[in-house]
């Protein structure tokens, strides 16, 4: 239908029309909305690209240190508007997704409180609360399957404080507290908490986490900061492992001197046993074998300048008294797991720090890597495929002899050189043969499969890298350089590999805090490469090679290192070291560490064929997948006009449980409740009742109900109205 050229309006069509997108892209500073997506977000926090589309609330973490878990589902209680009056039956004070606090009358005038819960793997609970009346009597004790109740008794007011251990796995664990008063009394804040034992030093940072076969590792300095220290995860907390010591030899005879075996001091007569032996040089047949032996705990020490036997053979000389092997304080460790001996026990930690020799640490014997640069405290290591590889800041860098990571010995392959700039990263590439040397302002590849065959080649003088930002997922090597993050992967281009920006979207955020980088993490399971700036991250989602895109996230506790492992069933694990002495396991709850996770995002106007056209606004479906509708909220917000100097109007909506309230967040008023569509479909319907030239939604979670869920795809119904000009 024509349209008069003189004229405010005129009137098009009245259809009801359809129109629907996916949210399958990454966030987006940089566009405008009439250049972006509708589906794509232009603002946000804590919503994750998922591989297979649409965005998804980011996992939580939880406090780890090897000692069963108990996940218990809201930290507190506040009672102080509740009067206990010791009613006939049950009364409800308090109800979540996976516990329930009630209240119940019993006889002589006893009113009891109980919690119940369901108990992962054991864990210990404290109770906090404050006692109003002297002349109250409470009794806390906890029940569980094939367990007796435990109990303490107290009297008088004040502030109470009990802990209870529970040790039944995968059962309901209950805790119950008698009141005995004869008057009606009112309970200040109540709250519970679960606490575990930590042998680490809580004033101090978590330098590095990292996993040897099914067990978790965590080095801290010690509280005088003076050493390292190397912590093990166990069932009553983190517990410091002895590293041994470092007996030198010399003189090794044809008798050689294996793992396993006891060895004597002639003269002193001290003995240990030998858990590893590096021999550096020479041969045990030619009588010339030299290096050193780590041996545990010394019976009857030191040992001296001594011979040594073996069941009364003599088979190497000591060099002197045996030395502690300790950790330096301080450095920012690179540990890498891999592995240079057979079987799945072959696999080892290879570790650098940079105020100190690397090391090797197969989770019993801890074995200092000594290459005989000086100063021999490299920073970066890397699992090659037959060298142990090693660089350091000056540019150095040193391969271990053939299979040999242990020992550098240059007749078995060992070399050492040097790049023209400060190294800081070193990686194995797709392909054989290839190993990154992302230095500060260049980048170099090593190519070849042994040391006899390498060549090492400058790729790029124009940009480098940032320390500890790399990692590889789908094929590519993401890393943080002065130009956002960039990708390398195989191509036909020369060299053998492209290199390309990917952070384009979000640069304006994320360059801006290059220098504040902490760590970064791969996910093979969720597809993802985060990058850590403290508290805040990107988290880069892959889909097969592709790159779905960027989204930010915002944690409660800082993350300064990471580690990332499997579980006795081969599920991955994902760690982070954090200060205060604290390990947290990641994507394994709905909370940050029982604190509950808020997220939002905010979707551009759209303005759906024409930005002058006006439309009226019927109503809108949205797609969601949430596994548990009776512990799920989310609230929407629908906004009209973007383009209106009197500013845009607004619906606000929420999808609750049955049971959920009116919540108050933001500046935005009247969250009205939602009516769910078809259930098991995971859609909700939403009426509009908005007239306007674009359309913009908003999603938010308060975390209150701990639901993980996704948002995937939007559907919404218009009639097309007049041109408004």
């Amino acid at each position: 239908m024509a349209i008069r050229r003189r004229g405010i309006q005129r009137p098009l069509r009245n259809k009801l029309t359809p129109t629907a997108f996916a949210i399958d892209e990454g966030l987006d500073l940089i566009s405008d909305d009439l250049e972006i997506s509708p589906g794509r977000p232009k603002d946000g926090i804590n919503y994750v690209l998922r591989k297979q589309g649409g965005v998804e609330r980011v996992g939580g973490y939880q406090l780890f240190d090897g000692t069963p878990v108990t996940e218990i589902p809201d930290p507190s209680v506040d009672l102080s508007s509740t009067t206990i009056t010791n009613p006939i039956g049950e009364d409800t004070l308090f109800a979540e997704s996976a516990g329930e606090m009630t209240l119940t009358a019993l006889n002589g005038g006893t009113a009891k409180v109980s919690f119940e819960f369901t108990t992962v793997s054991g864990g210990v609970c404290t109770f906090t609360f404050d006692q109003p009346s002297a002349a109250i009597n409470y009794t806390v004790g906890s029940t569980e399957e094939g367990a007796d109740i435990t109990a303490e008794t107290d009297t008088g007011a004040g502030a109470k404080t009990n802990t209870v251990a529970f040790t039944a796995v995968g059962t309901k664990s209950y805790v119950t507290l008698y009141f005995t008063t004869a008057t009606a009394q009112t309970y200040d804040t109540f709250t519970w908490a679960t606490t575990r034992a930590s042998a680490m030093d809580q004033a101090l940072d978590v330098r590095a986490v990292f996993q040897v076969g099914t067990t978790w590792y965590a080095i801290q300095n010690n509280s005088g900061e003076t050493a390292g220290l190397l912590f093990q995860e166990s069932a009553t907390g983190w517990t410091a492992v002895a590293l041994g010591n470092r007996l030198g030899f010399d003189v090794g005879l044809i008798a050689e001197v294996s793992e396993g075996d006891s060895i004597v001091g002639v003269d002193s007569g001290a003995s240990a046993t030998v858990n590893r032996v590096v021999r550096q040089t020479g041969t045990w047949k030619a009588n010339d074998a030299a290096g050193f032996f780590c041996i545990g705990t010394v019976t009857g020490g030191p040992f001296q300048a001594e011979g040594l036997t073996v069941s009364g053979t003599l088979s190497a000389n000591a060099t002197g008294a045996e030395t502690a092997i300790t950790l330096p304080a301080g450095g920012s460790y690179d540990v890498k797991i891999g592995s240079y001996y057979a079987g799945v026990t072959g696999r080892r930690a290879y570790g650098a720090n940079g105020v100190g020799t690397a090391f090797e640490f197969d989770g019993t014997t801890f074995v200092p890597i000594e290459t005989g640069v000086t100063p021999d405290t490299p920073n970066h290591v890397e699992v090659g495929e037959f060298h142990l590889m090693l660089g350091w800041d000056t540019g150095d860098w040193a391969n271990s002899s053939t299979l040999l990571p242990t020992v550098f010995d240059a007749y078995r392959g060992a070399d050492n050189d040097i790049i023209p700039d400060e190294i800081v990263e070193i990686r194995k590439l797709e392909g054989a043969g290839r190993t990154a040397f992302i230095c500060r302002d260049s980048l170099f590849i090593l190519s070849g499969d042994v040391s006899a065959s390498w060549r090492m080649d400058s790729y790029t003088y124009e940009v480098g890298g940032i320390a500890g930002t790399a990692g590889m997922l789908g094929a590519k090597l993401f890393y943080l350089d002065d130009q956002g993050v960039t990708w390398l992967g195989a191509s036909q281009d020369f060299g053998g590999y492209a290199r390309e920006p990917v952070s384009f979207d979000v640069d304006p955020d994320l360059i801006k805090r290059k220098t504040d980088v902490t760590a970064s993490l791969v996910s093979k399971r969720t597809s993802t490469y985060r990058l850590f700036y403290g508290t805040r991250a990107f988290y880069f989602t892959m889909k097969g090679t592709e790159l779905r895109g960027i989204m930010p996230i915002l944690l409660d506790d800082t993350v300064l290192c990471t580690g990332v492992g499997r579980d006795a069933n081969g599920k991955e694990m994902l760690m982070f070291g954090s200060d205060g002495g604290e390990v947290f396991h990641m994507d394994n709850t709905s909370f940050f560490d029982f604190a509950d996770i808020e997220a939002w995002i905010k979707l551009p106007f759209n303005f759906v064929e024409n930005p002058l056209l006006l439309k009226e606004y019927v109503k809108a479906v949205i797609g969601m997948k949430v596994d548990d509708l009776d512990a799920f909220n989310l609230y929407v917000r629908v906004e009209y006009g973007q383009n209106d100097p009197k500013g845009a109007s607004a619906d606000n909506w929420t999808f609750a449980s049955p049971d959920g309230g009116t919540p108050a967040i933001w500046a935005f008023a009247n969250w009205a409740e939602f009516f769910w569509g078809v259930t098991d479909s995971n859609h909700g319907n939403i009426p509009l009742r908005g007239s306007d030239t674009s359309i913009s939604f908003t999603f938010y979670s308060d975390g209150t109900a701990g639901q993980a869920h996704s948002i995937n795809d939007v559907t919404f119904l218009y009639k097309p109205e007049t041109i408004k000009v």
